[in-house]
C-alpha cells in the first residue's frame, strides 16, 4: 500500500524595507530643536503602508533589549521627541524619510534614549491566489541616543569570578555526552552619565607567570545607571593554578581591570 502526503502550495508576500543606520546619536546643546532624518527604502516591487511609533527601551544585563511604553522609563525622551509622518505609503523601490525632532528640556539637558519603530501595516497582497499564503511583516527599530553635552564616562567592576558548568558536546544532540566549560564572568556597572561601549580582553597566566591564553570578548553596550554581565570563555587548560586578568576599555582615560585566581583540577 502506498501512502502519500498532499502539500498545499503557498506563496509568501514579502513586506520588506531597509533602514541602513539603526542608531541615531545627537547631543543636546541649548534650546534649539534638533532634527534628523531616517531614510526608509523599499526593497520590493509593491507598495507598503508603514506606521511609525516611538517607544522606550531597556537593555538587560545579558545585552537583550525590551521595548516599553513611551514615558514609562526614567530616562525616556517622552514628548520631547516627535516623529513625522506617523504613517505613510512606501512605493515600490522608493525611499521615504521619517523626520525625528528632539526639543531639549533645558540648556543643561541630562540626555535620554528611546527607539523609533517602523513597521508594515498593510503588506502587499500575493500576486497569485493560492490555497494558502504567508504574510511577512517588517519591524525595524532605530535607537535614538540623546547625549548630554557634559556627559561623563565612568564604570566599575562589581564582581568577577570563573564559572564552571557542563554543556553538551554536540549542541544538536543535547542528550549526548557533556563537557566541562569555564568562563570568566565580570559584572560591570556604568557609574557615569555617558553610554558606554566596553571592549573586554583577558590574559590567562599559569603559576610561573607565563601567558597561556589571550581572549577578546564581544563589545558590551551599557546605558547609564545600568550594569552588564561580560563573559569570556576559557580554552582548555592543563591542571594547575591560573590567574585571569580582565581589561575593560570603555574609552575613559584609564582602563578598568579585574583579576581572578582559579584552579583547574
Amino acid at each position: 500500500m502506498l501512502c502519500g502526503l498532499l502539500l498545499t502550495p503557498t506563496r509568501t508576500a514579502l513586506a520588506q524595507f531597509t533602514i541602513e543606520e539603526l542608531e541615531m546619536h545627537v547631543t543636546a546643546r541649548g534650546l534649539e530643536p534638533i532634527v534628523r532624518l531616517i531614510p526608509v527604502r523599499s526593497d520590493i516591487d509593491s507598495t507598503q503602508q508603514v506606521r511609525v511609533t516611538v517607544k522606550d527601551w531597556v537593555r538587560d544585563s545579558a545585552g537583550g533589549n525590551q521595548t516599553l511604553d513611551l514615558g514609562s522609563h526614567p530616562r525616556s525622551c517622552g514628548g520631547r521627541l516627535e516623529v513625522f509622518p506617523q504613517t505613510f505609503q512606501l512605493a515600490a523601490r522608493a525611499t521615504e524619510y521619517v523626520r525625528v525632532t528632539y526639543t531639549p528640556a533645558s540648556e543643561r539637558d541630562p540626555g535620554c534614549w528611546t527607539i523609533v519603530l517602523t513597521e508594515t501595516v498593510r503588506p502587499p497582497r500575493p500576486t497569485m491566489q493560492l490555497a494558502a499564503s504567508v504574510i511577512i511583516t517588517t519591524l525595524t527599530g532605530v535607537k535614538v541616543y540623546v547625549h548630554a553635552p557634559d556627559e561623563r564616562a565612568a564604570g566599575e567592576v562589581i564582581s568577577a569570578d570563573v564559572e564552571v558548568f557542563r554543556e553538551p558536546r554536540d549542541r544538536m544532540r543535547p542528550t549526548a555526552d557533556s563537557v566541562t566549560v569555564r568562563r570568566v564572568a565580570v559584572r560591570f556597572a556604568n557609574t557615569g552619565t555617558a553610554h558606554l561601549v566596553v571592549k573586554p580582553t583577558a590574559e590567562i597566566r599559569n603559576e610561573r607567570g607565563d601567558v597561556v591564553a589571550r581572549l577578546t570578548g564581544a563589545d558590551a553596550y551599557i546605558t547609564p545607571d545600568a550594569f552588564r554581565d561580560i563573559e569570556l570563555r576559557l580554552p582548555s587548560l592543563a591542571r594547575g593554578r591560573y590567574v585571569a586578568t580582565v581589561l575593560l576599555d570603555f574609552g575613559a582615560s584609564e582602563i578598568t581591570a579585574a583579576q581572578v585566581e582559579f584552579t583547574v583540577s
